[in-house]
């Protein structure tokens, strides 16, 4: 399993359903991990899970759209992503 399926059940479909590798999924879910690190003291405790769910599906989006297998700049890129899209207010249409 992922690391960061077991944050967010309602990823964990979509997740399995994604055309990455093994290899490519190790990254993804430690750059998730990392990331989490960071920005988890930010948010209160009615609004972890949406957080964690809004971080996987900005990890998803940076690393179907680049395939970078580096975790420090997916987690960068994710990072920037997640926080955009919070300055825009949330939901954000990623299609």
């Amino acid at each position: 399993m992922l690391p960061f399926a077991r944050y967010d059940p309602a990823m964990r479909h979509f997740i399995e359903g994604a055309a990455f590798d093994p290899t490519m999924l190790v990254v993804i879910g430690t750059a998730f991990d990392r990331a989490w690190s960071e920005i988890e003291n930010h948010f209160g405790d009615t609004d972890v899970d949406l957080a964690r769910s809004r971080l996987a599906e900005a990890i998803l989006i940076v690393a179907a759209d680049h395939g970078n297998r580096d975790v420090a700049a997916l987690k960068t890129e994710a990072l920037q992503v997640l926080a955009l899209a919070y300055r825009n207010r949330w939901p954000l249409n990623w299609h």
